[in-house]
């Protein structure tokens, strides 16, 4: 059997297009260069859409899709405790690795963040930075352990 995600995701785009013009509509009132966006109410609004192409099951390309939305558009983000469930429910990796270093809570996550935002004189340096921060981490550890 030949393998054609591309196309399938493509497929299921193009039946869409409606549905993605009234998210786009919405999506461009709450992305503007310096806003604090939520990237719960990012992925909220794909989930109210209704797009087959993006479902609650398919978590972790949405997170990352709307992530990409929020950096690019030069948004800031808001780092709300509903934001902190969005990304430990984004992959099994983000939740081993947060375990793993005892950053179970929000307000641990939140402290942190603020630690770091010191340190590397960013006010700007986010929830999204931390865990990609510590995935990034753990991967190494982990290829220098093997």
């Amino acid at each position: 059997m030949e393998r054609r995600p591309g196309s399938s995701r493509f497929l299921k785009l193009v039946k869409e297009g409606a549905k993605w013009w009234k998210l786009c509509g919405q999506l461009t009132s709450i992305l503007k260069a310096g806003k604090i966006v939520s990237i719960a109410e990012v992925k909220h609004m794909f989930l109210d859409s209704q797009l087959r192409s993006y479902t609650s099951s398919s978590n972790y390309a949405l997170v990352r899709f709307a992530r990409a939305l929020i950096v690019t558009h030069g948004c800031v983000f808001a780092d709300l405790p509903e934001d902190w469930d969005v990304w430990m429910g984004m992959s099994k990796h983000v939740r081993t690795v947060c375990n793993k270093m005892c950053i179970t809570e929000y307000a641990v996550a939140v402290r942190l963040r603020d630690g770091l935002r010191a340190r590397l004189h960013d006010p700007q340096y986010s929830l999204a930075d931390l865990i990609a921060f510590l995935c990034m981490a753990n991967s190494v550890c982990e290829d220098d352990d093997a």
